[in-house]
């Protein structure tokens, strides 16, 4: 995300120099904001379309057995897949003739690391399902997408560090769509179960991914594998560069997917089905804010790997922050009386855990944006050690807080983990930087200036294109 002189007026301390490569700059970092905002509000939006389909269709508990089927496979996808993404957009966007060197050899990284963990959540399905004869065969069948859905991440990584945000919209666009329109499908042919809703979750990512197929970021890999091998040699990251910060970043991702999906897994074993039902609820809706969170952390990392800013990350991060507590105060506001009309009175219980985990999402924003400041200035262990903390803190609360207080006990251990971690990051930036603290969480009233412009900016832009 720009500063403001990357959208038209002068950052914190710097003079207001309008160039055209500033103003071009501006524009193409505030579009390709918007083109990744919008590809990432189509996850929630479904979400939240397709959540009262199952709670009305399955139950509560019903829903929670589809979270336990679903929830090992996602982790699974993800966990093997961190840290090398991360590593093939640092590298293509500083060196973009790499793209398809890195590309594939992401490629191989990750599909060993996620054929392992598919084998894993296979011996372990009995566990995972609690012992469950019915989830435990669906758990370890639909295990088998996980290396395609963790390859999808390459993809993504790849088109990401090239700037192609209009693609990866796509890609983000069309799993949500898939899942939405098959959920409605189901339901209006009374098809609508635990098994085929679990179907229809994992596939999803999956079929996502060919939105890649005809990509331009597919064509600058086939140009770049027809180069000579010693071009390769000199552009492409190699092997030991990925798996060198794919490693350090692979730790704190890792952590970061501990902090976001652990606790649906360990739902099950610590409470119950139906608080998992309760808790899947909660924290679809608080997803929501998440939008312009996500958008702006993966602009920050390809931006700033490309040249560092740090006033541009503290307005990023301040920013992004104002924004998601003014959606998060929205939803919260309304969701006593919106919950139960939406998914039915037997989801009354998921108002409380809503509104905590609403607040634990908005905290994490400063620290998630200075996270990816750190990854993109080629310090992802730095991350990567607050994250560890914040993970151990929260399955620590996980396994005290459950047990008692279920899908309320699983959002407080959230909001704990978060506010660690963030302010661990938001510190790490302000001991390299001449940026402080309060930087990254107190707008200004240049901020709100500047948003305005570059919202004007975008909106005429995309009118004129």
């Amino acid at each position: 995300m720009g500063s403001c002189a990357a959208v038209g007026g002068a950052a914190p301390g710097r003079p207001a120099v309008r160039s055209a490569d500033g103003r071009r700059r501006g524009r193409s970092v505030s579009g390709a904001l918007l083109r990744n905002a919008l590809g990432n509000v189509a996850g929630p939006l479904a979400g939240l379309a397709s959540a009262p389909l199952l709670a009305h269709g399955l139950g509560v508990d019903g829903r929670g057995e589809v979270a336990a089927v679903t929830a090992p496979i996602l982790l699974a996808a993800t966990v093997s897949a961190v840290g090398i993404p991360d590593a093939v957009t640092y590298f293509v966007a500083r060196t973009p003739g790499s793209a398809g060197t890195a590309r594939r050899r992401g490629s191989a990284l990750v599909g060993i690391a996620a054929l392992t963990a598919a084998v894993v959540v296979v011996a372990l399905a009995p566990t995972l399902a609690a012992g469950s004869h019915e989830l435990t065969p669906q758990i370890a069948v639909l295990a088998l997408t996980v290396v395609p859905s963790a390859l999808v991440g390459i993809l993504r990584g790849t088109a990401a560090g090239l700037g192609h945000w209009g693609q990866i919209a796509i890609e983000r666009t069309v799993g949500p769509a898939v899942r939405l329109v098959a959920f409605i499908v189901l339901w209006l042919s009374d098809s609508l179960s635990v098994a085929s809703a679990a179907t229809v979750i994992t596939l999803a990512p999956v079929i996502s991914g060919l939105a890649y197929l005809r990509s331009d970021c597919q064509r600058t890999a086939r140009d770049d594998e027809a180069e000579p091998e010693d071009s390769l040699r000199e552009q492409a990251a190699g092997v030991v560069q990925l798996l060198g910060y794919g490693t350090r970043a692979w730790v704190g991702s890792l952590a970061g997917v501990a902090l976001s999906r652990l606790d649906q897994v360990l739902m099950t074993p610590l409470g119950s089905t139906e608080q998992l039902g309760l808790y899947a609820v909660a924290a679809t809706i608080s997803e929501l804010p998440l939008v312009l969170t996500t958008a702006v952390r993966e602009v920050v990392l390809t931006t700033h790997a490309r040249d560092p800013d740090e006033h541009a990350l503290a307005q990023a991060g301040r920013t992004a922050f104002a924004a998601s507590a003014a959606a998060a105060l929205l939803i919260g506001a309304s969701a006593p009386w919106c919950l139960p009309i939406v998914f039915g009175s037997g989801f009354d219980g998921a108002v409380p855990p809503t509104v905590v985990l609403l607040v634990a999402v908005t905290i994490g924003v400063p620290g998630s944006v200075a996270g990816a400041g750190l990854s993109a200035r080629g310090l992802p262990h730095l991350r990567s050690a607050s994250m560890v903390i914040g993970a151990v803190v929260n399955v620590v609360a996980l396994v005290v807080l459950v047990p008692s207080w279920g899908a309320v006990g699983a959002a407080v251990a959230t909001l704990v983990s978060n506010v660690v971690a963030g302010s661990i990051n938001v510190g790490q930036v302000s001991r390299l930087t001449a940026q402080s603290f309060a930087s990254f969480h107190i707008p200004t009233r240049a901020d709100a200036s500047c948003a305005l412009r570059c919202v004007r900016r975008c909106c005429r832009t995309h009118r004129l294109g």
